[in-house]
Formats: structure tokens, C-alpha cells, sequence
């Protein structure tokens, strides 16, 4: 299967599981797309290497998320976009009481069904700006968020 058409297009695949890559790699067969072991809090990739940085169920697994995020910023080219699509807490709202007690649980399986979008963005509003925030899944628990990273360090795009 040829999942890129176009053969300007290249894409980076990352994983720290080396059995999901090779999954992917059994999907997606394709010169266009090189997957690399990597963790995704620690990218090896020069600053502003890509011009779009798709991060899909990524933020709400990595044990430093705010980690994580710094480095998809870094490695986004100036003007170009970041994709999040993941688990996040409703913007500005408190979670339910259920979610607060399933939260550890969550957390020993890996995820957490807590985290807030909105104060792992704060640090960096200087370099990224928010163009869309939609309800996803599940009633709004999964969100796709698309930000931008500005232009110049002085925060114009």
C-alpha cells in the first residue's frame, strides 16, 4: 500500500516500541516514509526540521508531556503547524468526580485522563498560537488541536 502520493512528501515515523514500528512498517510500505526509534521527549532532529509535526495519542502517555511538547516546538520549522489529537481535560473546566477516581488507575495504565491542553500551552505562548480546538470523541475527552508556531521569536505570524 502507498500511503504517499505525492513524492515530495516525506515523512518521519517515530516510536519508542520497536514492534509498533514494525507494524506500521507492515502497513505503510513506502520510500517516502522512514521510521525511526525515538523517544518522543528526547528528539534527535535538528530545530525547525519539519514543516508539520503530528503528535496522535502521544501527549497523554509521555511521563513529561510538557517535555514532550518543548521538543515537537523545537523541531517545527517557523510558521509550520503541530496536530494533537488526544485525551485532554474539558478547557477551563474541573474534572468530573469519576474521572478524578479513575485517574490513578488511568495513570498505572499508562495514560491520564486529566491532563489539560490549555496549562501544558501556557509556557509557550510566545512561540505557538492556537487555530483550532474541535471535540473529537467521546463527548470532547479526545481533541484535535492544531497550533502554529510564529513566524519570528517575537510572536508574529
Amino acid at each position: 500500500m502507498h500511503f504517499i502520493k505525492d513524492k515530495d512528501v516525506s515523512v518521519t515515523a517515530i516510536d519508542l516500541s520497536t514492534e509498533m514500528l514494525g507494524r506500521a512498517k507492515n502497513q505503510y510500505d513506502s520510500p517516502n516514509i522512514h521510521f525511526i526509534e525515538m523517544d518522543a521527549q528526547n528528539l534527535t532532529f535538528s530545530p525547525e526540521s519539519f514543516d508539520m509535526v503530528i503528535a496522535n495519542l502521544i501527549l497523554s502517555v509521555v511521563p513529561d508531556p510538557n517535555r514532550c511538547f518543548q521538543e515537537m516546538i523545537r523541531v517545527t520549522r517557523a510558521g509550520g503547524h503541530m496536530i494533537i489529537f488526544d485525551k485532554f481535560a474539558p478547557p477551563s473546566q474541573d474534572l468530573p468526580v469519576i474521572k478524578k477516581i479513575l485517574r490513578p488507575i488511568a495513570a498505572m495504565m499508562g495514560t491520564d485522563i486529566g491532563r489539560h491542553f490549555e496549562q501544558l500551552i501556557v509556557p509557550y505562548e510566545k512561540q505557538i498560537r492556537e487555530e483550532e480546538d474541535a471535540s473529537a470523541l467521546f463527548n470532547g475527552m479526545y481533541r484535535k488541536i492544531i497550533v502554529r508556531k510564529h513566524q519570528t521569536q517575537q510572536g508574529i505570524s
